[in-house]
């Protein structure tokens, strides 16, 4: 095996005995341009959000990239009683700037989840019952120096440094309040946060006009406090390939690109396992850009859901960007918007 694809076994390796907690934050949570593309950005990641989806795409982006974002993801099982249903949250905000060999970045999160008591009452008795729907919420702001090493012409490995800043709670609400009103108020619990160390690595390797990208996040598997308890955030890794015109290391007119978790997460609803398709076409000079895509659980419900994104040139280098993301029978929502500078 040549020498320079052997780093990509080599991080792979490093999912061998990942925990089994559930205090976990799934890869489409940031990004306007890759949640635009429904997540498939492993393999792309051509500009300061590869600080967060894959370290060692930082040589495929211009002199200098620099991104504001905010967005919100909301997962819920229905419309009816907060009792009844259980669903997630994510709010997020997210700064960096970025060169091709170093780039800083903060990110801040605030995660609420609810689940369903699972009361075996019927629907009439469920009424007069007095029910608290069980929630808890995660606070974190994540501090990141992202540093890039060529290993040979075609593979670069790429690592963001994190200062982690931490908290969890439990966050009971009452059951007469609707999925959507329970988790908001979930979201505005208190907590009391720890500092941890965490780091996330990434491989890209071009052959052609082929990007192979892998990358794995939460490398130490932090843990966080949680009512005495202690909350262990999984290690994750996704394996992405991109195809597209133009250099394969440089920003493109086209793409397309397939992605694929390699480990699964406990959400509210069960383990997740996720695999996206997304495209992009510019146009203009990168004045116009438009991208779609979509995904889906490979294990337990299917759970489709389709995104779409555009960016557009204030003047040059100046771009505003959104992305709007729509689920099956309503249980995938989120929207996000940002202002890219980049020349």
């Amino acid at each position: 095996m040549p020498h320079r694809y052997r780093c990509l076994f080599v991080i792979a390796g490093l999912l061998t005995g990942a925990p089994a907690a559930s205090g976990q934050v799934p890869f489409e949570t940031v990004g306007t341009r890759a949640l635009g593309m429904g997540g498939a950005f492993v393999a792309v990641a051509d500009d300061a959000s590869a600080t967060y989806w894959n370290p060692a795409g930082l040589p495929g982006l211009g002199f200098f990239d620099a991104t504001f974002e905010i967005g919100r993801e909301t997962e819920a099982d229905g419309p009816g009683r907060a009792a009844d249903t259980s669903g997630r949250r994510a709010e997020s905000t997210r700064f960096a700037i970025a060169t091709p060999v170093l780039a800083f970045s903060y990110e801040r999160l605030r995660l609420a989840e609810a689940r369903s008591p699972g009361s075996a009452a019927s629907g009439d008795q469920r009424q007069d019952l007095d029910l608290t729907l069980p929630g808890r919420v995660l606070h974190a702001q994540n501090f990141g120096v992202t540093l890039v090493q060529s290993l040979s012409d075609g593979v670069v490995v790429g690592s963001t440094l994190r200062l982690l800043r931490a908290g969890a709670a439990p966050a009971p609400v009452d059951a007469g309040a609707g999925i959507g009103e329970a988790l908001r108020r979930i979201a505005q619990t208190d907590v009391s946060p720890g500092h941890h160390f965490d780091a996330d690595v990434g491989v890209l390797a071009s052959i052609g006009r082929l990007r192979l990208g892998l990358v794995v996040r939460n490398l130490t598997s932090p843990e966080i406090d949680f009512a005495g308890d202690v909350l262990e955030i999984e290690r994750q890794a996704r394996a992405g390939v991109s195809f597209g015109g133009g250099p394969a290391r440089g920003q493109r007119p086209w793409t397309i690109a397939v992605d694929g978790d390699l480990t699964t997460i406990a959400l509210p609803d069960g383990r997740r396992r996720s695999l996206a398709l997304g495209g992009e076409r510019w146009w203009g000079e990168r004045r116009l850009g438009l991208r779609a895509g979509g995904r889906l659980q490979t294990v337990g419900d299917v759970r489709p859901a389709v995104s779409g994104g555009l960016s557009v040139a204030l003047r040059t280098g100046l771009l505003i960007e959104a992305h709007a993301t729509r689920g099956d029978d309503a249980r995938d929502r989120g929207w996000g918007a940002g202002a890219r500078l980049t020349f």
